[in-house]
Formats: structure tokens, sequence, C-alpha cells
């Protein structure tokens, strides 16, 4: 598990065509209420932002500071990143995937495998690609077609 960065994307996320529709409203929700992890830049719980310009920005410091420690500023980044979120379904939602989240035998979140497991959770994953600090491509890595 370890550290990660929080990013907070105020960009349109692409949903495929394949992801249910009743769980489509869930997904986008999910997005507003919540924030992304990253660990694809120094993963000291630092908080980065892609407005809705598409710019990328940082404001240091820790999740804990109240306030930012030093004003936002842009940053140049050029590359890609993968950023993740786990998006909790309602019990109509439910996928029968054989697996689920629990603490297994080695006291870290995991997945557990078995016959008919119902699980309440998709995994989400992007990649955003940027270049001269902008982000100019967004894919939904996870979940697949097969994973739905």
């Amino acid at each position: 598990m370890g550290m990660f960065d929080y990013i907070e994307l105020e960009c349109d996320l692409p949903i495929p065509d394949y992801i249910p529709q009743d769980m489509v409203s869930i997904i986008k929700k999910s997005f507003e209420e919540n924030i992304f992890q990253t660990k694809d830049f120094e993963c000291v719980l630092n908080n980065y932002r892609v407005s809705k310009d598409n710019r990328l920005y940082l404001t240091p410091g820790m999740w804990f500071d109240k306030e930012p420690l030093v004003p936002e500023e842009i940053v140049d980044y050029h590359g890609i990143i993968s950023v993740n979120m786990i998006v909790y379904l309602d019990d109509s939602n439910l996928l029968d995937t054989g697996e689920y989240l629990d603490v297994g035998p080695n006291g870290y979140l995991t997945r557990i495998v078995g016959p008919k497991i119902k699980r309440n959770w998709i995994f989400i994953t992007y990649k955003l690609k940027f270049t001269d600090g902008k982000l100019v491509q967004i894919s939904l890595v996870h979940p697949t077609e097969k994973e739905i």
C-alpha cells in the first residue's frame, strides 16, 4: 500500500458505453465527492489538481493541513500518470465477480476470491497524459469490459 498523493480531477472523465447505465450515475457522483490517488509523483500526500482548463496544479502539504502551506503552483509536467479510485456501489449493483475486499492473512486490505462472491465496488484507473503541463489525453484502464 504505502504512501501516495491526492489528485482532484475537475475535468470531464470519459465513461465507456460498456459500463451499465445504472452504475454510471453512482460513478459520476463518486467522482464529484472523492479524490483520486496516484503513486506517480512524490508520494508524500501532496494535493494535486487538474483544473477545468486541463492545467495541473500542486498545493504542497499534508492531508491534515487545514490551510495550504504555500500558494498553489502550476506544474509543468510531461508524461503519463495513473490515477485510481475505489467506487462503492449500492446493493442493487452488486457484481458477481467471485471476489471482494477484505483483510487478508497478511493484515492488508486485499482481494479475496471465492465462488459466487458478490462485489459491491469497482476499482477505477485512468491514465492521464500531460504535455507542457496540460492534460492532452484521458483513457480508462480499469475496469475493462471483461471486468464488468
